[in-house]
């Protein structure tokens, strides 16, 4: 039985048929590659927005996926042909070269993977802090109208109350008499009446 590296239960490289293995692993990066393009084509600037950072995050971790299919691949067959036919056979030497420039190549993909993950995790931290910082404004918006409303209303019970007790002041001041007798501690402003015509010396 053919030994294989399978991806995702999609993509599987057969060892007894390397170079087909090998280019259907490069077709299915060209179409990852094309399918991020598409994405990214109507965003402008990729790198400033969290779709095309996914985007390309989507495209980078297919990529080095199938790198590490294609270089385990090339391992197996590396070993198979350098105990066949020695380690500096010409053919053992070729796949050796073939898993060195795969493997710089999947590094140079992980450290563009890490920088795009990093990338995109700022900006949904920023996202998340200027959401918190609108909810913090809204919050401090309705605590000033709530203290508005209630300022207002205690300067119409204020008002009412100054008015209740003016009223009742003029009305205590209209209960008062003035000059007529009727009331004790009342002044009396009358000539005295005298009984005889004169009085008494």
């Amino acid at each position: 039985m053919a030994a294989q590296n399978e991806i995702g239960g999609k993509f599987t490289i057969d060892i007894e048929d390397l170079k087909n293995g090998i280019s259907q692993a490069n077709r299915l990066m060209r179409l990852a590659d094309s399918e991020f393009k598409a994405a990214a084509a109507g965003l402008g600037n990729w790198a400033d927005c969290a779709e095309g950072l996914t985007a390309k995050q989507k495209q980078l971790n297919t990529a080095v996926d199938l790198q590490n299919a294609k270089i385990s691949a090339l391992e197996q067959e590396y070993a198979r042909v350098a105990q066949a036919q020695g380690e500096n056979s010409a053919a053992a030497t070729n796949l050796k070269i073939r898993i060195n420039n795969e493997t710089a190549a999947r590094e140079k993909n992980r450290a563009e993977l890490e920088r795009v993950s990093s990338a995109l995790d700022e900006l949904e931290k920023n996202a998340d802090s200027a959401a918190g910082a609108a909810d913090d404004l809204a919050d401090k918006e309705k605590k000033a109208a709530k203290a508005g409303e209630d300022a207002g209303s205690g300067a119409e019970s204020f008002g009412a109350k100054a008015k209740a007790a003016a009223v009742g002041g003029v009305k205590a001041l209209k209960g008062i008499p003035h000059g007529n007798g009727q009331a004790g501690g009342g002044i009396y402003h009358g000539r005295p009446h005298h009984r005889g015509g004169q009085e008494n010396l």
